[in-house]
């Protein structure tokens, strides 16, 4: 049985709406180089009821990101981040962090999120399957009158990862031994020509002594 409360005299009834509503994005993913946009609730209802509407309005959200592989050897990256996220009538929201990733230890960031707070955050991988993070937010909005910090504990668990990370690093030796075998092809290349521009000039050499 439904229950019904009244407000100020109005006899409000639980109501429900079905609708249909979509999403749309686009994702590129060149080499180290990132960028998505997406518009959720694309198509922007209207959900009347009987003595008022509610509107779903449509978010945009654009992302990208840049991954700078310090040193491939230890898996050690820098990874600059920014995100925006618009509804019409809202303020312009937008995160900017930098994590700095070591594959088979764990990870740092600091994050600066709009009109919220200033966060830290420190990460540890254990047998590559296995990650625990804290994460620190000072709190910066009007919501700090409620506490002036906000943190977090992360659990993850990667299932699937020593499958990946053995053909990665397989791929990878594979890489490298066909980068070696051209260079040494190049090498042997530039000897031969070395060695037939060595030919010519001796042979142009006895021609003009005879």
């Amino acid at each position: 049985e439904l229950l019904r409360k009244t407000v100020l005299g109005v006899v409000n009834f639980p109501a429900r709406k079905t609708f249909v509503d979509g999403s749309a994005g686009i994702y590129f993913d060149v080499k180290q180089f990132q960028l998505g946009v997406s518009v959720p609730q694309l198509l922007g209802n209207s959900l009347k009821y009987d003595l008022s509407t509610t509107n779903i309005n449509r978010h945009y959200i654009a992302h990208a990101r840049y991954k700078f592989n310090l040193n491939e050897t230890k898996g050690l990256s820098l990874t600059p981040f920014a995100k925006m996220m618009f509804v019409p009538g809202a303020p312009l929201q937008y995160d900017v962090n930098l994590t700095a990733d070591v594959m088979n230890i764990g990870w740092i960031n600091v994050a600066w999120r709009s009109d919220y707070a200033v966060s830290a955050n420190i990460g540890f991988r254990i047998k590559k399957m296995f990650s625990i993070g804290y994460v620190y937010h000072f709190i910066m909005n009007t919501t700090k009158s409620y506490g002036p910090v906000n943190q977090e504990i992360l659990i993850g668990f990667t299932f699937g990862s020593r499958q990946d990370d053995k053909l990665k690093v397989e791929l990878e030796e594979v890489t490298k031994e066909i980068k070696r075998r051209e260079e040494e092809i190049q090498k042997l290349q530039n000897e031969k020509d070395s060695s037939f521009r060595l030919l010519d000039n001796t042979s142009q050499e006895f021609i003009n002594e005879e």
